[in-house]
């Protein structure tokens, strides 16, 4: 993993959400593991409906120019 990628990375998505909803949740009144939970779900979501959109656009894109697209 090459420097800065981190923050791309499922473990830095995760952690950027364990925190931001911990924090958030406690600014706001509320309890900070319930928060940390909740950016948890939401940060893990998020990266396995990216992870399916790039599987469906290489699906389309493989349909349309044949198995060529692969090797290119």
């Amino acid at each position: 993993m090459a420097t800065g990628s981190f923050g791309k990375s499922i473990s830095g998505q995760a952690l950027f959400g364990i925190v931001a909803g911990g924090v958030t949740s406690s600014l706001q009144g509320g309890n900070f593991w319930e928060g940390a939970a909740i950016g948890l779900t939401v940060s893990l979501l998020n990266h396995a409906g990216e992870k399916l959109s790039q599987a469906i656009q290489l699906k389309s894109e493989i349909e349309k120019n044949g198995l060529d697209y692969i090797k290119h």
